[in-house]
């Protein structure tokens, strides 16, 4: 995401502020490309208030919360977006990461497996070998 879109979503949301699309984009835009994830929580919680059942917008919300720490409403968060979207790869791999930060160990491995069965590509990433040493779970 370039910052000519970040600048594009700030735009949109200045003569449309309820739109949650470009809300939750330019957070998760903030959050990532950023490395802003305090100014992006307001732009998560706006599109989470406009469509609180959206599993994309309670996932980008989850994963702001837990790279600010906040453990406890990023797991809730995050268990609501695997509920509304159990056949999303990308969710469950979040989900995996977000659990471990909680320290709930179990509940991670579980999410990592099921983000693998629907995904197996997902074996070859980054973050997926990180979460694996982490939960103590031997490579592919």
């Amino acid at each position: 995401m370039s910052d000519l879109a970040i600048e594009r979503y700030r735009e949109v949301l200045k003569r449309r502020p309820d739109e949650p699309i470009s809300a939750n984009n330019l957070a998760y835009s903030l959050a990532t490309r950023r490395n802003a994830p305090k100014e992006a929580l307001p732009f998560a919680q706006r599109a989470v208030a406009a469509a609180p059942q959206n599993p994309g917008f309670l996932d980008t919300l989850a994963w702001i919360e837990h790279l600010l720490g906040d453990h406890g409403h990023a797991s809730d968060h995050i268990a609501a977006a695997v509920r509304g979207a159990p056949q999303n790869p990308g969710i469950r791999l979040h989900a995996a990461v977000v659990y471990l930060g909680a320290d709930k160990k179990d509940a991670a491995q579980v999410e990592l497996q099921e983000a693998l069965k629907i995904n197996p590509e997902l074996g070859k990433s980054e973050v997926d070998k990180d979460l694996r040493a982490r939960l103590g779970i031997e490579p592919r």
